[in-house]
């Protein structure tokens, strides 16, 4: 049996996919994507991730630098570097109290890494 037996009667112009109205249905705009793709790679990191469950899960949903550093057993800059990647971000929040910066997640940040987990 040759090769062009499979395919004989299959048409070669016809589109690959489903056309107008087919099963495929338009999940995200390119904005979306572009918004999407652009938080993944910066939650993507480990030390991120951890950081934005620490403050989560903290008892005011909020953290200092010296909270961070300690529980995650890492050198201030470097948690403040990671603080700065997620407050530029849009993730957190950076609230001035006194000598002390408190960090929060803001709320709609939250619900769309919570969506990204669904």
């Amino acid at each position: 049996m040759r090769a062009t037996a499979r395919t004989s009667g299959a048409r070669t112009d016809a589109p690959a996919g489903p056309g107008p109205g087919g099963a495929l249905r338009s999940a995200l705009s390119r904005e979306q994507a572009e918004d999407t793709a652009s938080l993944l790679r910066v939650v993507s990191d480990p030390t991120r991730l951890q950081i934005l469950s620490l403050i989560h899960h903290s008892v005011e949903e909020r953290a200092r630098v010296a909270d961070l550093t300690r529980a995650l057993g890492l050198r201030q800059p470097t948690v403040s570097h990671h603080l700065r990647v997620l407050t530029e971000a849009g993730i957190l929040s950076r609230e001035p109290v006194g000598r002390e910066v408190w960090y929060g997640i803001v709320p709609d940040r939250l619900a769309a890494i919570a969506d990204l987990l669904r």
